[in-house]
C-alpha cells in the first residue's frame, strides 16, 4: 500500500510539473547584428538591411514618411522561431541636415531601432571631419556636419579621391583649371578617381572645390595648395 501511495504522489508531482511547464511561454524579439547607434545611411543611399529574430509573430512600421520597411509582417508558428531580413528604404536626403526616424517591430513586446540618414555623400578619401554648428543650448545631433579637406604640397602633380555612390548618374566636377578629375560621371559603386594637379607657381596659396553630386545631393571637397618656394 505504501508503495502504491508513493507512486500516486510521484505521478501527481509529474503532472503538476508538466502543467506548469506547458503554461510557461518564452517571448524574445531583437535586431541583429546589434547597432547601438542605429542604422546609418548616406544621403543618396536608397536602402539598407537588418535581421529581426523573434519567437512571436510581428508587424513592422516606420515613424517617418521618408522611410519604409519590407516585409511589414511575419507569422511565426507556435513551434518555430522566425529569422527575417528587413529592408529599410529611404528617399534621398536633400534637406541639408541629419534626419532620424525609427523602425518599430511589434511582437509580444515592441522593439525599435533608430535610422539615421546623413545629409552628405559617402566620401572616403579625404576622410570626413565632423563638427557641429548648433547654437549654444541647441540640438548638436541634428546640426552635425562633415567637411572634406584635401591638402596638397606645392609640387603635387596628381592625387586621388575615393568615394562610394549608391545611384547611377553621379558626377564629379572641379571649379579650377589646375585641378581636374580623370572622370566626370559614375555608376553606383565605389570609385577611385585620379586628380591631375598643376604645380603651384602662382606666387600665392590657392584653393579649389570638387563637387560630388548624386541623387540631387551635392558634397564638396575643398582642395588647398600652398605656393612653391
Amino acid at each position: 500500500m505504501k508503495t502504491l501511495r508513493n507512486l500516486l504522489w510521484a505521478g501527481l508531482a509529474l503532472a503538476l510539473i508538466s502543467c506548469e511547464e506547458s503554461s510557461y511561454e518564452v517571448h524574445q524579439t531583437f535586431f541583429y547584428p546589434q547597432q547601438p547607434g542605429g542604422m546609418q545611411l548616406y544621403a543618396d543611399q536608397p536602402s539598407d538591411t537588418i535581421h529581426v529574430y523573434s519567437l512571436d509573430s510581428w508587424t513592422a512600421s516606420t515613424t517617418q514618411d521618408w522611410m519604409s520597411v519590407t516585409p511589414d509582417a511575419f507569422t511565426v508558428s507556435p513551434t518555430t522561431s522566425g529569422d527575417t531580413r528587413l529592408t529599410v528604404s529611404v528617399t534621398p536626403n536633400t534637406t541639408g541636415a541629419l534626419r532620424t526616424g525609427y523602425l518599430v517591430v511589434n511582437a509580444h513586446d515592441a522593439v525599435s531601432m533608430a535610422v539615421n540618414q546623413f545629409p552628405w555623400l559617402n566620401v572616403i578619401v579625404p576622410e570626413p571631419i565632423y563638427y557641429t554648428d548648433a547654437p549654444e543650448g541647441g540640438d548638436a545631433a541634428s546640426t552635425t556636419r562633415a567637411r572634406f579637406d584635401l591638402r596638397l604640397s606645392p609640387t603635387t602633380q596628381d592625387t586621388i579621391a575615393v568615394f562610394r555612390v549608391y545611384r547611377d548618374g553621379a558626377t564629379l566636377q572641379s571649379d579650377a583649371e589646375w585641378l581636374q578629375p580623370d572622370r566626370a560621371t559614375f555608376s553606383a559603386g565605389r570609385d577611385t578617381v585620379r586628380l591631375s594637379v598643376e604645380p603651384n607657381l602662382t606666387g600665392a596659396a590657392r584653393s579649389a572645390r570638387l563637387t560630388l553630386t548624386s541623387a540631387g545631393v551635392a558634397t564638396d571637397i575643398t582642395v588647398t595648395q600652398p605656393v612653391a618656394q
